[in-house]
């Protein structure tokens, strides 16, 4: 038996319309996909652009960084030269003027005109004695002293009628000779006072050296005794402790004050190193301790294995940057640029995979990663 089935026309047009609108939501939903796919190629062309600007641009960070490298180097090497030149050419002004003998010329110029200063004394004697004679003579002339009182008499106003009161009887002649002599007088016993005081404090202190020298010497005597006591059965002691006062003797005869203090900075700033801890100890200035965050950016170059749980590689040198990927613990990598940020961070830039990401941070003292001991293979 047969079975047979007929639609109608109703049936037969909904069913077309159903399908043609399956055909046209298919069509749209194409349409949409090739605008997504279009989307995607722009985005994937701008993220190509953004690695290429990004790689550009790090590659002009580590050009940057490698020249300024290099000039603070070529500064330092400048620097460390011209302390060394420098404290040369003082330590010879030095010796030159130390030569020349300058502390000695008083006493050379005291000898050289000892010898005159006896004619001058006795000239000064005779001089002055002439003078309070001639003083004193021309006080006793009446005459010369009637005009003087005269000559007075008219400036103060008094006529010579007046001539016969106390200032006539007054010899101004006199009275000026007296207090030149009794002057000439007090400036001598000055310069003996003076003269004896100063020879009395000279006998003082050469007493006082002899004191100080005999009890230096009985000082010395048993210090050495004792030194001979407790070294008598170490020769070699002995023999180390000359040499040492004997360089040392010698170090201070030969470096002055100024050039021992700039041979001391050239010598701080010439060790190989750390020179910022070096120049903070020379200064008195507090130097961050030695620790693993705190080595310097070449000894980051090489294998490394990441130490911590979690480490992010960025675009660039900075936290802020994209993150590409993460490395777990026990990941091996190679270091091929290290560069000390700000804030103690020291960033490494690696190859496989390419990125940046933070080795150490000396502020804190984390450190993401340890050198590798042995050779290894750094996976990739």
């Amino acid at each position: 038996m047969g079975v047979s089935h007929s639609m109608d026309r109703e049936q037969v047009d909904e069913v077309l319309t159903q399908f043609e609108a399956t055909t046209a939501s298919i069509k749209g939903i194409e349409s949409k996909m090739s605008k997504v796919n279009h989307y995607m190629d722009a985005v994937q062309a701008q993220r190509r652009n953004l690695s290429a600007h990004a790689e550009v641009t790090s590659n002009l960070i580590d050009g940057l960084g490698a020249s300024i490298s290099d000039q603070s180097e070529a500064v330092f090497d400048y620097f460390t030269s011209s302390f060394d030149y420098f404290a040369g050419l003082v330590e010879t002004l030095e010796t030159s003027l130390f030569n020349l003998k300058l502390q000695d010329a008083p006493r050379q110029m005291q000898q050289e005109f000892g010898p005159l200063l006896m004619p001058a004394v006795v000239l000064m004697v005779i001089i002055t004695g002439s003078n309070c004679y001639f003083g004193f003579l021309l006080a006793s002339d009446d005459q010369l002293s009637a005009e003087l009182m005269a000559g007075v008499g008219q400036s103060t106003g008094n006529s010579t009628a007046d001539s016969g009161g106390p200032l006539s009887e007054m010899n101004i002649l006199n009275l000026f000779a007296i207090g030149h002599v009794v002057l000439i007088g007090l400036a001598v016993v000055y310069i003996v006072v003076d003269v004896l005081r100063r020879r009395v404090q000279r006998q003082r202190r050469k007493r006082n050296r002899r004191g100080s020298i005999v009890l230096g010497s009985d000082s010395e005597e048993d210090e050495f005794a004792e030194k001979d006591e407790a070294g008598a059965q170490s020769p070699s002691l002995r023999a180390q402790r000359n040499l040492t006062d004997a360089s040392a003797k010698t170090e201070s005869t030969i470096r002055t004050p100024v050039s021992q203090m700039l041979r001391r900075l050239q010598q701080v700033a010439a060790k190989p190193i750390h020179s910022e801890v070096q120049i903070k100890k020379f200064f008195s200035l507090s130097a961050p301790e030695k620790s693993q965050s705190g080595r310097t950016s070449q000894d980051w170059l090489g294998e490394c294995c990441i130490c911590d749980h979690q480490v992010d590689v960025h675009v660039a040198a900075t936290a802020t940057s994209q993150v590409l990927q993460t490395l777990h613990a026990g990941k091996t990598v190679l270091v091929v640029q290290a560069i000390r940020g700000g804030r103690g961070k020291v960033w490494g830039r690696l190859t496989r995979p390419p990125g940046w990401i933070l080795l150490a941070d000396s502020t804190t003292g984390y450190a993401a990663a340890s050198k590798v001991a042995g050779p290894a293979n750094s996976s990739s």
